[in-house]
């Protein structure tokens, strides 16, 4: 409430105000009053010095003057409700969930904490996300929520542990055995070995060289727990040269003058690549018209570069044959010029039905034919006895892949 001094045109030259608390909620009426001069008032002013406004029973009598204004205090902001240790906590599977605390303030009630109602409930012995309202309410019925997100998480990983080494070489040619893994869960201490989950094994692991990793994963014993994950890395390897076998014998004797094919290469095989006759090399020639003894390489190269090596060696006898000096020069003898041998002369070195002479030691003779039929009997055994050879050597291979 105020009086206001005016001068002649109204217009205030002084105002002094006298102020009530308003305190609560409620409805309210301001009365301005204004004085001038001569001490005239408007309102009229009461015995007091207040304004005559209300009647005797404390009611305004001019509620449509236009000195008075209503005034009516509303509760429209909710209580504010804080949450200790903020919206989103994580509390450890198998522990104890302890409420963090909360507060609760109205602008006008003040302090309602002890007004606060929680709905919801932590089950520590699941997994998961649980959520928690909180809930006030005032003297006017405005009502302040709050939601605190709790999840439940597992903070241990299972342990997983590979079986052998982190690294193994591997030699190219046969299949890759794994030796696998182990794994076991802090929870219960649960064996999840048959649980766990191999990646990156496969039937033909270890026939083709360069590096390879082999991944084993294992999840939580819990439902939606932590997983663990380990790895292995295999390294194919290619040190083995290919493995060259030859056709025939691999010494071979000859006569001076004798024709010489060489009978070549059976079989070149790898351990990783498989038959690499075609990429066969042969160094090396034989001269049968000048004795000696000459050698014939075969060689082949991997794509790792070991080289596989055969030789065959070849010796050629010093007996190649010469025409003696003056033979058949001049004329040959009349019919039965000379004088014929005695009785007995010249014995031992007669003439055989094929017109060679005992002991002479010409080739061509019977005994030649013989030696030479038995050393090509001997080359032949000794060549199917290397084919023999050759064919168990394959099967082993084969068996082996």
């Amino acid at each position: 409430m105020a009086g206001i001094e005016v001068d002649g045109d109204g217009v205030p030259v002084n105002y002094e105000s006298i102020e009530n608390i308003i305190d609560g909620l409620g409805r309210y009426v301001i009365v301005y009053a204004v004085e001038n001069s001569v001490g005239v008032s408007q309102p009229p002013l009461n015995d007091v010095g207040l304004p005559d406004v209300y009647d005797e029973d404390m009611r305004i009598v001019d509620v449509g003057a236009p000195y008075l204004r209503r005034l009516r205090i509303r509760d429209t902001m909710p209580p504010v409700i804080t949450l200790t240790s903020g919206l989103l906590i994580e509390v450890p599977h198998g522990a104890a969930f302890v409420e963090p605390g909360y507060n609760a303030l109205d602008l006008c009630d003040g302090d309602i904490t002890d007004s606060v109602t929680v709905q919801g409930n932590v089950d520590t012995s699941q997994l998961g996300e649980y959520e928690l309202i909180y809930r006030v309410e005032d003297s006017s019925g405005t009502v302040g929520e709050r939601v605190r997100r709790v999840q439940v998480v597992d903070p241990v990983q299972p342990e997983i542990m590979v079986i052998g080494e982190a690294e193994v070489m591997h030699e190219c040619g046969t299949v890759y055995e794994d030796a696998g893994a182990t794994a076991r869960d802090v929870h219960g201490d649960a064996d999840l070995t048959e649980r766990i989950q191999i990646s990156g094994l496969s039937e033909t692991l270890g026939l083709t060289p360069g590096a390879y990793v082999i991944t084993y994963h294992v999840p939580s014993a819990l439902e939606g727990g932590n997983s663990a994950t380990a790895t292995r890395t295999v390294v194919v390897m290619d040190s083995l040269a290919p493995v060259v076998l030859l056709r025939g014998a691999l010494e071979v004797t000859l006569d001076c003058h004798a024709a010489y094919v060489d009978e070549g290469v059976m079989s070149a095989y790898d351990e990783c690549e498989g038959d690499l006759r075609d990429s066969m090399r042969q160094e090396g020639t034989v001269d049968t018209n000048k004795p000696g003894t000459y050698i014939i390489t075969f060689s082949v190269k991997d794509k790792a570069g070991n080289e596989g090596v055969a030789t065959r060696t070849i010796t050629v006898l010093d007996n190649c044959k010469t025409d003696p000096e003056g033979e058949g020069e001049g004329e040959a003898p009349e019919e039965g010029e000379g004088e014929a041998p005695e009785e007995g002369e010249g014995e031992g070195e007669g003439e055989t039905p094929g017109g060679c002479r005992i002991g002479a030691g010409c080739e061509g003779c019977a005994g030649d034919d013989k030696d030479a039929a038995i050393e090509s009997l001997k080359r032949n055994l000794n060549d199917l006895l290397l084919i023999g050879l050759s064919v168990l050597v394959l099967v082993v291979l084969s068996v082996r892949r």
